[in-house]
């Protein structure tokens, strides 16, 4: 066999009518023939054999004929099927295809979407969570979610607070509670994908959100507010100059039940208050009063609970609740109607309440000033100043007001209808009894 023919092996020439030749490259892998196309040979090279081994084109199939032969001795070693150039380029783009179908996954509108979706089955107020996320889409649709840096997220920051980007024309932001509750959204976005559908996606919310604030040397100290506590001729005082039945009943409200303002008193239905019908029913106690009982949900700590009814909250709430139907059909619907609405029938929310909270502190800081910087929520600081000073125990208050710690839950005792019954009365009724509240700050709350 003469060199050139050794050079050949593995590589077949077949003639075409022209005289031209299309080479093949043959090899045998795993006990099947396999061929590849390597490219035509014009009918003067083809017509010689030592011509022909010195084509570009032979040289091309000398190369493709090596790196078979190592890709069949790597089959043979695994014991693999070997796949041939075409099946080889089927798998890849079959790959590719499989690879933009996930990272379809992580894209900002489906991921949100489905995220929003999540929210909707398992948090009691998910309209606050679409909230958040009505600002994010301005800035990140159609974008993936493994391209948004730090820089991005630092970036809409600074936009938001300074009304410029995206967000161009919105009212401009104060102070960063807004962002940081947004950027907080989009970091439970990408926890949720990273812990719960295992994406391979890196958290750039992480101390991303802050602005460098530069602090002057002579900058004033601001220390942390306290709340008001009022006395009890002050909160008759407060009460009073609600400007409307539903401020005061909201106000009463607040105060007697020891609950947070937005998230919890002002969501409450219908349905989840109880009043009671003294007509029909009676305290088998002598001398006591059947009081009702309000049903808070999804509180802060995720826990509902159940608290008793202030006689005076009970009164204020009767001359704004709407009268319960008779008829099933309606009942329905009566329960599902937030207490303290708005004239869309929503419930309230702090924009709501703040209008009518200003008024009554114009009113009343006028007789007493000392009220002036005073807050709603600084009500349940209020009542929780006001039962301890009545003597009741601090880990029945901590039951009443819903807070409720990892460390001390195995050491609160249990709050039975008697105890939590003594601890809503101990706050008595402003104007008739003169030891509740003297005055004094609390950071109880």
């Amino acid at each position: 066999m003469s060199k050139s023919a050794r050079h050949m092996r593995g590589i077949e020439a077949r003639k075409n009518s022209d005289g031209s030749a299309t080479i093949y490259v043959k090899l045998q892998i795993q006990g099947k023939d396999r061929r590849e196309t390597i490219g035509k040979v014009p009918a003067d090279d083809a017509a010689n054999l030592r011509t022909l081994a010195r084509h570009p084109v032979i040289a091309e199939a000398r190369r493709v004929l090596r790196q078979l032969r190592e890709e069949r001795d790597q089959a043979n070693e695994r014991n693999e099927r070997w796949l041939s150039k075409s099946e080889r380029a089927v798998l890849k783009a079959a790959a590719e295809r499989q690879r933009q179908d996930a990272r379809r996954e992580i894209l900002y509108d489906v991921a949100a979407k489905r995220f929003l979706d999540r929210c909707a089955k398992d948090y009691a107020h998910p309209e606050d969570v679409r909230r958040q996320f009505k600002r994010l889409d301005l800035a990140f649709t159609s974008r993936y979610l493994d391209e948004i840096t730090r820089a991005d997220i630092q970036q809409y920051v600074d936009d938001r607070l300074g009304n410029t980007g995206t967000f161009a024309g919105w009212p401009r932001t104060v102070g960063y509670r807004a962002p940081q509750v947004e950027i907080a959204a989009l970091s439970a976005l990408y926890s949720h994908l990273i812990d719960v559908e295992d994406r391979r996606l890196v958290n750039p919310c992480s101390r991303a959100w802050a602005r460098r604030r530069k602090i002057k040397k002579n900058e004033a100290h601001h220390p942390k507010r306290r709340p008001v506590i009022p006395t009890a001729e002050e909160l008759e005082a407060l009460f009073d100059a609600a400007p409307t039945a539903v401020h005061r009943a909201a106000w009463v409200f607040c105060y007697y039940t020891a609950a947070r303002p937005e998230s919890e008193v002002f969501q409450l239905s219908h349905g989840d208050v109880k009043l009671p019908k003294t007509s029909v029913v009676r305290s088998m106690r002598a001398g006591e009063r059947v009081l009702g009982s309000v049903f808070i949900r999804a509180t802060k700590n995720r826990k509902d609970r159940e608290v008793v009814l202030h006689p005076a909250a009970e009164a204020a709430l009767r001359k704004i609740m709407v009268t319960e139907p008779d008829d099933a059909g309606e009942w329905q619907d009566w329960a599902k109607t937030p207490i303290f609405r708005r004239r869309d029938g929503s419930h309230w929310d702090r924009n709501t309440y703040r209008k009518g909270w200003a008024k009554t502190l114009s009113t009343v800081t006028k007789q007493h000033p000392r009220l002036r910087g005073m807050v709603v929520r600084d009500l349940r600081a209020t009542a929780n100043v006001h039962m301890r000073e009545r003597g009741t125990d601090g880990e029945f208050t901590s039951k009443i007001l819903g807070n409720t710690k990892a460390v001390n839950d195995r050491h609160y005792s249990p709050l039975t209808d008697r105890t939590a019954r003594q601890a809503i009365l101990s706050l008595g009724t402003p104007g008739s009894d003169t030891r509740v509240g003297h005055g004094v700050d609390s950071e109880a709350v």
